[in-house]
């Protein structure tokens, strides 16, 4: 296995992929890890790391394989002190980039950070003589907008330009990312993973668990929703991220190195499951998909507080009418898929609803 006993400089360990990625290095193979995070208020690195580990890893491997980079993104150098980076220099062999600002809200700190910050990070890589493999984490949405298709590597293998139609910042910036990682390597082994919208079933935290399903919560309070029949939504367990990235990073004669990690048409289940399994962890009813064409009549019928919290979300009615799914035929060349019951929304859902309160997906919603 390419990871196994190399080291490895992960970024975004703290966030949902990150830690999913760290928490499978760390389980399966024998790789020591520095990790680039942030102090935030009175949190140092290694508090971050440990809340977001959940337990799942004994506090021991943690303190023998990985090491603390206290550093910034968004910082020229990566903010890293002059001993840092000399040792960064001596040892990193791979480097996995899961940072980025997912944040539909925000429209410059998302470049700073997926576009400007990861231009930091390559910068940095091309001073590491022992670098071997760079993985990066865009995402299937930075296609553009589509609709009801099945979008394919092949289709938008070079990316759509900066003029594309895209729905927010986000995935326009996760395009660029990419773009700027096929200009900077030549040497170097890339491999760009695009990921659909992934739900942790795995080294689950509260704080992961709510900026990941807040919307459902919100979505749940309101007899109706502007969505248009009953689309599908390729939704990914992020341990199948984790497995699959492993996999791929350590396939020595891989056939690509751009994939999409996707449920795909087979997997993708449909918006009546996702919220049919929402309201029964509730015991309440579904609410009813009456189109938007019909919504702004329904829209008067809400509460102020209700209409508002659907409004803050709105953005999520676009991406679900889209009815877009992403192929994984590509990765299914190279990897085993899990069975269905893995993609199920009954299999991850009720641990992760039950961790986040109304208040807390309201609070999220003017974050995200």
């Amino acid at each position: 296995m390419v990871v196994d006993q190399q080291v490895v400089l992960l970024t975004g360990a703290t966030g949902i992929v990150g830690g999913g990625i760290l928490y499978h290095l760390l389980k399966y193979t024998n790789s020591n890890v520095y990790c680039l995070v942030r102090n935030q208020q009175n949190k140092t690195g290694y508090s971050r790391l440990l809340s977001r580990l959940g337990g799942c890893i004994e506090e021991r491997v943690l303190r023998d394989r990985v090491r603390i980079v206290a550093g910034d993104l968004t910082k020229s150098g990566l903010g890293i002190s002059a001993d840092s980076r000399q040792d960064l220099i001596d040892n990193v062999s791979v480097i996995v980039n899961c940072a980025a600002n997912t944040s539909f809200v925000e429209t410059k700190l998302v470049w700073q950070v997926n576009v400007d910050g990861l231009g930091h990070l390559v910068e940095f890589a091309e001073s590491l003589p022992k670098l071997r493999q760079f993985v990066h984490f865009g995402s299937a949405a930075s296609s553009g907008v589509h609709e009801s298709t099945v979008i394919h590597e092949d289709t938008v293998l070079d990316g759509a330009d900066d003029q594309s139609d895209h729905f927010v910042e986000y995935t326009k910036t996760k395009m660029s990312g990419e773009r700027l990682i096929r200009e900077s390597f030549r040497d170097v082994e890339t491999l760009i993973l695009r990921p659909s919208y992934i739900v942790p079933d795995e080294v689950i935290t509260p704080s992961v668990a709510r900026t990941s399903i807040y919307p459902l919560l919100l979505m749940k309070e309101c007899g109706a929703l502007p969505i248009n029949g009953d689309p599908r939504s390729d939704v990914v367990p992020q341990s199948f991220v984790s497995a699959a990235t492993l996999s791929l990073m350590a396939r020595p004669n891989r056939q690509h190195d751009l994939y999409q990690i996707s449920a795909g048409p087979e997997l993708s289940p449909r918006w009546s499951r996702i919220m049919e399994v929402v309201a029964r962890e509730f015991d309440t009813v579904p609410p009813v998909f009456c189109g938007t064409g019909r919504w702004r009549d329904y829209e008067k019928t809400l509460s102020p507080t209700a209409r508002q919290n659907m409004r803050r979300i709105r953005v999520y009615f676009r991406f679900i009418n889209q009815n877009t799914l992403y192929s994984h035929d590509r990765l299914r060349s190279e990897i085993t898929l899990p069975s269905a019951e893995h993609f199920d929304p009954s299999r991850y859902l009720p641990q992760l609803v039950h961790l986040v309160s109304m208040g807390d997906a309201v609070k999220q919603s003017f974050i995200d």
